[in-house]
């Protein structure tokens, strides 16, 4: 039983902490090519499309760069994992 249990929260455990390393790739990335610091709260990403939520103004900023933010974060991951902002 408790085996059971150390591999569920093995397993757990992986997930949040790609969870915490994609959210500072996304953070990072926005604030080195947009100068603009969100939080990672405003951030939600499912199913490879990365949900921004902020004022129109900061949106049309990144929205300009999305292309080359999308590129860095994936960079900054090692792998694909973003394929759109909204």
């Amino acid at each position: 039983m408790f085996g059971n249990i150390s591999q569920y929260l093995e397993k757990i455990s992986k997930v949040y902490n790609q969870n915490i390393s994609l959210r500072e790739a996304v953070v990072g990335s926005l604030k080195d090519l947009v100068k603009i610091e969100l939080s990672d709260k405003d951030l939600i990403l499912k199913n490879g499309i990365l949900n921004i939520k902020t004022n129109p103004v900061i949106k049309t900023e990144i929205f300009i760069k999305k292309k080359r933010i999308i590129e860095e974060i994936n960079k900054r991951l090692g792998e694909k994992k973003v394929f759109d902002i909204r």
